[in-house]
């Protein structure tokens, strides 16, 4: 069985790392897996970088417009070259040419999720909700995905429930006593900066809260986005640059390094699918506060903070009921044990690749 994961991207975003986990570790003698990136390819693309550093089989697909018919030209001999049994689309711009392919083969569909951010994109995702109902089957990576897609009215036995899922392996359970020896309380946010991920709302709690433990924290800010500038204004006119670091986007090596350090994790989203700074902040233990939208997917299993995002008030509550407890060696050591199996026993990499094995080979028998 062959199957094309088809992606329209130049980034690697959560999105983007979720297809990569499944093009290298679905691969043996009866599944050969390839990742398609559809791009203009006029500035450096990182998907296709990482493809080429890892020697993860894949094919460069150009666009020089938003929906080049030019891509299924591309598409049906790569289809017709390699015998791909599945093509397992990505995002709008691939379940858009996947639909119109000549060469019919299986089709499922992961929408990982709809922003519509400008007029231009809602159009294109308002299109996308309509093409994926001709796909094969749709598969949603999260309890809020798999509620939205039944919202617009997909018909129940066409969705497929398969969550997000990382290498536990790759992030260590934190020696907890190392952590404690820091004298400064340290909070992370790992984000792009965009308007759903409601950064402005997260650094004014992180603001009053500096305010109330007398400036004994510092906030980690990861990741890049359209805000950056915004951002930097913003934490000037508060006055925290001092206490807050704008890290911008690193590796994934990288983020393992300021794992380490974060007593707290926030996440303050107004929408999200299933981030995957959920599952490896809870693999390595550190507590994490965050809105219904980013933990829905782990809160009745995990011991995670629930905040309403507009909630300025129980926001910094909850921060500081973790800065006053996080001494407390015991209970910060149940509540990281706790967090790790809670991944291990839901999300881990064995489980849910065994999920989508079946749900391919079901798809193509």
């Amino acid at each position: 069985m062959n199957i094309l994961h088809l992606i329209s991207s130049r980034n690697i975003f959560g999105a983007e790392r979720v297809v990569l986990n499944l093009v290298e570790n679905i691969q043996d003698r009866n599944i050969k897996s390839y990742l398609g990136i559809i791009d203009s390819f006029t500035n450096r693309n990182e998907l296709l970088t990482y493809c080429v550093r890892k020697n993860i089989p894949h094919f460069v697909i150009p666009s020089r417009r938003s929906l080049d018919l030019q891509v299924l030209s591309h598409l049906n001999d790569i289809v017709s070259k390699y015998s791909i049994n599945i093509i397992h689309s990505h995002n709008y711009r691939s379940d858009f040419f996947t639909f119109f392919l000549k060469k019919k083969v299986k089709w499922c569909s992961t929408p990982h999720g709809w922003c519509g951010s400008d007029i231009k994109l809602y159009f294109y995702e308002l299109l996308d909700k309509f093409l994926i109902r001709f796909s094969h089957k749709i598969i949603a990576v999260s309890l809020s995905r798999l509620k939205e897609l039944r919202n617009i009215l997909i018909p129940a036995n066409k969705i497929v429930y398969i969550p997000n899922w990382i290498d536990v392996s790759r992030f260590p359970l934190v020696d907890i006593k190392e952590k404690l020896k820091q004298p400064i309380f340290s909070v992370g946010v790992v984000a792009r900066l965009e308007k759903e991920k409601n950064l402005f709302f997260t650094l004014s709690v992180f603001n009053k809260f500096i305010k109330i433990v007398n400036a004994k924290a510092h906030l980690f800010l990861i990741g890049d986005g359209s805000l950056a500038a915004s951002i930097q204004r913003f934490i000037e006119k508060k006055k925290i640059k001092d206490f807050v670091s704008l890290c911008g986007k690193i590796s994934a090596e990288e983020i393992v390094e300021f794992y380490k350090k974060f007593h707290c994790l926030l996440l303050f989203s107004k929408k999200e699918g299933f981030p995957m700074v959920v599952l490896e902040g809870m693999a390595m233990g550190i507590p994490i506060i965050g809105s219904f939208p980013a933990l829905c997917e782990v809160y009745q299993k995990a011991p995670v903070v629930l905040v309403h995002p507009l909630k300025k008030e129980q926001a910094i509550s909850s921060l500081l009921a973790i800065y006053l407890t996080y001494k407390d060696y015991y209970l910060f050591q149940d509540i990281s044990f706790l967090l790790r199996r809670s991944v291990e026993k839901f999300y881990s990499k064995n489980l849910i690749l065994k999920r989508y094995l079946d749900f391919y080979f079901s798809l193509v028998n």
